[in-house]
């Protein structure tokens, strides 16, 4: 009948959102350059309000029991998934950013960027790599619950010495307000709606994979007079190629961390995800609001969006591509 013909439809739709996510990503970015002003009408409060619907988006396919099960039976990996985001991520910005030379501005948002929790996205590329799903959920929703202390900690300690004043109790506020809100909400609904979950669950992919691109177009949007006016070309090509230098070596890093711990291989795979795959969606909203004086603060997390989609999908789909050929 029509209503199964109108959720076929919106599957197919849901599925075209999701899978080519990074092409829809780097055609947001493309136009943001192009033509700014595209993109104009999402920033400021809408921005705001579109991370906390992202997150919202995620929390509501999430039970308290699926956390219970992976928190019984896998503490260790857990525990070993949160280490990988503190060791790893923010020294590595900072050697990063002084190996190419980075600005000072430029420096504090790569670490600030490298101190955000890892990106709700690294749970869809879990799925494509074959990894452990549960498992990536969990660790990535801890980091999301634990960022607004964590983020502001890690950047002080990090960027504190590129001479910048760190609000940490103002990134904190933020960082509850358009997380731990929308997670708790989400939980929430989980609890009281229980029989909507799978129908809302069934959505909410296409539904992030739609303001993830418009993340993308707003924020290179935004800063991409920046660039033209300021800092040039060469720059630019400099910063790209340090964003995503970046996030390969963590992703590197963060494999090798976890076989060395001799976790098992679609274990190790969730921490090379994570690792390469930040919330840069956060840092470049954090960047805008606690570092306003600094303009170039929010160009590598505004960087981000584009290149951590693209390498953090492409990781996924070559993992698959490795698991057939074997």
């Amino acid at each position: 009948g029509p209503g199964a013909l109108a959720v076929t439809a919106l599957t197919a739709v849901a599925q075209a959102l999701t899978g080519y996510l990074p092409l829809w990503i780097t055609l947001a970015s493309a136009s943001a350059v192009i033509c700014p002003s595209l993109y104009a009408w999402f920033s400021g409060s809408l921005y705001t309000l579109g991370l906390g619907a992202m997150m919202l988006s995620m929390s509501v396919t999430l039970r308290l029991d699926d956390f219970g099960r992976v928190l019984r039976e896998g503490k260790r990996s857990v525990a070993l998934g949160m280490l990988a985001h503190l060791v790893i991520k923010a020294p590595l910005a900072l050697a990063l950013g002084r190996a190419f030379r980075l600005s000072s501005d430029a420096l504090t948002g790569l670490v600030l960027l490298a101190a955000a929790p890892a990106a709700q996205a690294a749970s869809v590329a879990a799925l494509l790599a074959r990894a452990d799903v549960a498992l990536c959920v969990t660790v990535t929703t801890l980091l999301n619950l634990t960022s607004f202390v964590l983020t502001p900690l890690l950047t002080k300690v990090f960027a504190g010495g590129a001479q910048v004043a760190v609000d940490a109790v103002g990134m904190s506020l933020t960082t509850g307000q358009v997380v731990l809100v929308p997670l708790v909400l989400g939980f929430l609904f989980n609890r009281t709606f229980p029989a909507a979950r799978a129908k809302v669950a069934a959505i909410s992919p296409a539904f992030a994979a739609v303001i993830a691109t418009l993340f993308a177009g707003s924020g290179t949007a935004l800063i991409a007079p920046i660039i033209r006016e300021s800092v040039g070309l060469e720059a630019f090509v400099t910063l790209t190629a340090c964003v995503a230098a970046f996030h390969a070596l963590c992703s590197g890093a963060a494999f090798a961390f976890g076989r060395a711990a001799r976790m098992p291989a679609p274990e190790a795979r969730v921490l090379a995800l994570q690792g390469g795959m930040q919330s840069s969606s956060l840092a470049f909203l954090l960047a805008r609001r606690h570092f306003p004086s600094q303009a170039l603060a929010s160009a590598p997390p505004a960087v981000s969006v584009t290149v951590m989609l693209v390498w953090g999908m492409s990781l996924a789909t070559g993992m698959a591509w490795w698991d057939q050929r074997a």
